[in-house]
Order: structure tokens, then C-alpha cells, then sequence
């Protein structure tokens, strides 16, 4: 994205992408064609979190901001994809490893993005939060191990997008180019 856009000219774009308020600290990844946002990273953690208080992880590190590709993902899933996915998995030794791999790089990339101070006051004050972000994968996955575990084709075509190997993002990627 053109880096003389004001920062307030992309929370305007990405309000139109998403249809709400973007929250948190946000950087573009990867944009389209037309410099548009196609994929960014947001901060880990909101604060306040509900109800004013505390923190809340954010849902997603890697977010597929591009409606276009938003609506092609969701009719995938629409389709039985996140199935079809699964038993892709089941059969595929290989893209079982590399999807493990990719869960790892997520949880390693979320704790990067955090400060030192607030990973200590995670470790402090709220435990259990940063064991979350510390142990899940991508879309929150909890156990990382299991290739029926497969939920957001959106976050794991987002992380592909991103530039990281992540087999799941790419079947997501040949599926919607008709290679699949």
C-alpha cells in the first residue's frame, strides 16, 4: 500500500472492506493489484478488553481484508470444503507436518508481535491468555496435532497469502483458481 496513504485513509478502507471499525493495531501484509489491502496483521491483544476491563485476544493475526476473495473463500466453505479439506489431510502425511509447522509459525509470529511489556503483563496478570496465544494455531486451532481440527479457511488463506507455507492456504488458493 502507498505509503503516503494517511492512516486514517486506511482505517476508512478497512471499515469498507470489513463493514465495521477496524480495532487494534493494524499493518498491511500484502495488498491486490489495485493497492488495496488484501491481507493484515493486527495486534494480538485489545485493550480494554469487554466490558472495559482487562484484555482480549484478538481473534485472528493474519485477516483476509479483500471482500472479493472474502466471498470466494466463504463459498468454499459454503461447499464442504473445510471436509474436503480435512480428508485431504488424513491421506497427506507431508501436508500434515507442514500444517503443524504453520500453526507453529502463527503462535510464533503472534508472541513476536507482542511488547515486552505487555507479554509480562500477560505472564502476570492474565495467565491463562497468554497460554492461549502461546499454544494455539491458526483460527484459534487448540490442538495443533489433529488434522480433523481444521475451522477459517479465511485465516489459513490469509497466513498463505502472507507468504508462508501454510498447505491448507494453498489447497484454498488452487481450489479458487479451478486446480483443485
Amino acid at each position: 500500500m502507498d505509503d503516503k496513504k494517511r492512516p486514517q485513509d486506511l482505517s476508512e478502507i478497512l471499515k469498507r472492506q470489513l463493514g465495521r471499525e477496524p480495532r487494534g493495531e493494524i499493518k498491511v501484509v500484502r495488498t491486490c493489484s489495485f493497492d488495496m489491502p488484501e491481507v493484515i496483521t493486527t495486534y494480538p491483544v485489545i485493550t480494554p478488553g469487554k466490558n472495559g476491563k482487562g484484555i482480549t485476544v484478538f481473534p485472528t493475526t493474519f485477516w483476509l481484508t479483500c471482500p472479493k476473495l472474502n466471498r470466494a473463500v466463504a463459498n468454499l466453505e459454503a461447499r464442504g470444503w473445510i471436509d474436503r479439506i480435512k480428508g485431504m489431510l488424513r491421506d497427506n502425511r507431508d501436508a500434515r507436518e507442514r500444517l503443524l509447522k504453520a500453526h507453529r509459525h502463527y503462535a510464533s509470529v503472534r508472541m513476536g508481535l507482542l511488547t515486552p511489556d505487555d507479554r509480562e503483563t500477560l505472564k502476570r496478570e492474565f495467565p491463562s491468555i497468554l497460554h492461549v496465544l502461546e499454544e494455539t494455531g491458526v483460527a484459534g486451532i487448540k490442538d495443533v496435532t489433529n488434522p480433523e481440527a481444521v475451522k477459517c479457511l479465511h485465516a489459513h488463506y490469509a497466513h498463505y497469502l502472507a507468504g508462508y507455507d501454510n498447505p491448507i492456504g494453498e489447497w484454498v488458493d488452487a481450489a479458487l483458481f479451478g486446480l483443485l
